[in-house]
């Protein structure tokens, strides 16, 4: 509450002053109280009239449209009740008091009305007599809330005007002529306020922009306008400024309000701003990691130089983009990438792991970094991920990895080829020993006899001639096939090449196989004739291996089917079917290999037929390939070119 010094104040007083007389009937004599009560309730001034039990006795209509109430809600009832117990006890009592003890005074506050709100108020009391008796109190109020508001407003600008750290100025929007000014312009340019005040906008700016000023003044005056220029002090140095002018109101007219900032040290720290971000991204390039940020989204939000080098492509294609959308990578690169950089957003740990890239028709392996970068919150909201290239070492790692693999898989070669050895061997010698064993049988029985009869029964010596003969044949077929296995890998086997007529060939060997099994039966399907150009002898070996295949997987007996064929213009095909054991599914890719044998049980024979026979066929240009019909055996099917390959 504010107590204003005197007793009265323009308007109001003389207000209070009729009003005061027209009760008393001084102004115009003789007039009746109600006229009186007219007067009163035409003015367009708040007035209430108090008793000394502080209860409402009179409120004219500008009071009630002050309060927003209606005439009942006011006459009749104590002040307390409609002021509030707080501002009556703080404001109204006080001067009622004062005005019931014969006083005028005049008071201004801050009063909150139920009605009206917050309101500045200036109310005069003044004591009302009933004869020689001082019985009421009469209270004119005024509303002075907007010009204390404009009179706040004012003094916050004057401050703001006179403290702001930055120059302000009010400028002729026509001449330019400096129309006012702070102190910090005054202290900015080196002039007094005076000074200022003498000058226009030209003398403030550097003459190579003063060209400038007229076109900049017009779109500060319509539109309002932000620029940087180059102003000048009075020693004659000039400086970087950024101005803001707009126009606003100026006695009755119009001025340019101007802030401008002196910019020196703004523009010094975008200078090194600019060196450092230059210097930074000439140790980006320099360095042979890549050095890349995201966003919540997995966006790429910086991208290092140096990604050009490695990619071919420039930083700026990068961002905005999720590493998908680059096609620099694979899917496994792009899941491992995706799970391990939302790990980082989850759990605010740094995260580390490898990926491939394919960029320039070559493949990158990193190592890559991820690190959460946080707000002020704590919350995580970008990666920055450092990509360090590993090709090198993954590629050594790759390269130890596939010798490791080579030296296991040469290791399990030679440890196979060993253990085929050692089989061979133990076959070989198998082999060889039968065939021997009976030789030697056969010669000591016969001697045998000669020493006990001095003389041998010529039919016992043929037959055991006969065992000897097939004994030696057995012998020599085995000595044949190792000398063609030492032929085959030193590539010293020729073929002897004859047009021959196939089908006696072929019925040759079969008579042959014929005669040495009686639980077998060997028949042949074949055309009158059949020409080919082939190593007779060879060719022979070949069917010799494939039927005594068949002879040795029939070990019951039963049917061998040879065919010969033709097999289209220019080929034929012999084919030798069993109804033997056949083959199990597992063991057929290794048919034609070396030292294999199919049987689980073993059936006789080195396991080097078969694997003779293709590369005989092979040296002929043709192929052979072996098939199992679903009512059991095998069928071994040789296809021969007719003529020279």
């Amino acid at each position: 509450m504010e107590r204003v010094p005197g007793t009265e104040t323009e308007g109001a007083g003389k207000e209070a002053g009729y009003v005061a007389a027209a009760q008393q009937q001084e102004v115009a004599p003789g007039l009746s109280p109600p006229i009186c009560a007219q007067i009163v309730e035409g003015l367009p001034t708040p007035l209430v009239v108090v008793d000394r039990q502080y209860t409402f006795r009179a409120a004219n209509a500008a009071y009630l449209r002050f309060r927003a109430a209606a005439r009942a809600e006011v006459i009749g009832r104590p002040v307390e009740e409609v002021t509030g117990a707080e501002t009556f006890a703080r404001i109204i009592r006080p001067e009622i008091d004062r005005a019931l003890a014969g006083m005028v005074t005049t008071v201004q506050a801050w009063v909150d009305y139920a009605g009206a709100g917050r309101r500045y108020i200036e109310v005069h009391h003044y004591p009302l007599r009933s004869g020689e008796r001082i019985e009421f109190a009469a209270a004119l109020i005024r509303d002075l809330t907007a010009r204390k508001r404009a009179e706040t407003s004012l003094a916050r600008y004057q401050a703001l005007f006179e403290h702001a750290r930055d120059t302000i100025l009010f400028v002729a929007p026509e001449s330019g002529r400096i129309l006012e000014a702070n102190e910090a312009a005054a202290h900015s340019y080196g002039y007094s306020r005076e000074e200022l005040l003498s000058l226009t906008i030209y003398d403030l700016r550097a003459p190579e922009t003063a060209r400038l000023v007229p076109q900049q003044m017009a779109l500060a005056t319509t539109t309002g306008i932000l620029f940087e220029t180059v102003h000048r002090r009075k020693d004659g140095s000039i400086f970087p400024v950024e101005v803001s002018s707009v126009a606003t109101p100026w006695d009755g007219g119009t001025a340019l309000l101007s802030i401008v900032r002196d910019i020196t040290e703004r523009r010094r720290a975008e200078e090194a701003l600019r060196q450092r971000e230059s210097e930074f991204h000439r140790v980006l390039e320099s360095l042979p990691d890549i050095i890349t940020r995201f966003d919540r989204d997995l966006r790429y939000i910086f991208v290092s130089p140096n990604v050009e080098r490695i990619s071919g492509t420039p930083p700026s294609a990068f961002i905005g983009k999720t590493p998908r959308e680059t096609g620099l990578f694979d899917e496994e690169a792009l899941e491992r990438s995706t799970i391990y950089s939302r790990r980082a957003f989850e759990t605010g740990q740094v995260q580390t792991f490898e990926h491939r890239v394919l960029a320039g028709g070559r493949t990158f392996y990193y190592s890559v970094r991820v690190i959460p970068e946080f707000d002020e919150r704590g919350q995580v909201v970008s990666l920055l991920n450092i990509s360090q290239d590993v090709t090198e070492r993954k590629q050594a790692e790759l390269e130890r990895e596939r010798l490791l693999e080579a030296e296991r898989r040469a290791r399990a070669q030679a440890e196979a080829a060993l253990r085929l050895r050692d089989e061979f061997l133990a076959v070989a010698a198998h082999e060889l020993k039968t065939p021997l064993t009976s030789l030697r049988g056969q010669a000591e029985l016969t001697i045998r006899r000669i020493e006990r009869r001095g003389v041998a029964d010529p039919e016992q010596v043929r037959r055991a001639l006969e065992v000897i003969r097939l004994q030696v044949g057995r012998l020599s077929n085995l000595v044949v096939r190792l000398l063609d296995i030492s032929r085959l890998e030193g590539g010293e086997l020729e073929l002897e090449r004859q047009t021959v007529d196939l089908v006696p060939l072929v019925r040759s060997v079969v008579e042959t196989m014929q005669a040495e099994t009686r639980r077998h039966a060997l028949t042949l399907r074949a055309p009158a004739t059949l020409t080919a150009t082939v190593d007779p002898q060879r060719l022979q070996e070949v069917l010799y291996n494939l039927i005594d295949n068949a002879i040795r997987y029939s070990p019951r007996g039963g049917p061998v089917e040879v065919e010969l064929a033709e097999a289209g213009p220019g080929r034929v095909r012999i084919a030798v079917r069993d109804y033997g054991m056949g083959v199990a599914p597992e063991k057929r890719a290794q048919l034609f290999t070396r030292y294999f044998q199919a049987a689980a049980r073993p059936v006789g024979g080195l396991g080097l037929g078969l694997y003779i026979s293709r590369r005989i066929v092979e040296l002929h240009g043709g192929r052979i390939w072996a098939e199992f019909p679903e009512d059991g055996g095998s069928r071994f099917v040789v296809e021969l070119p007719t003529g020279v390959v």
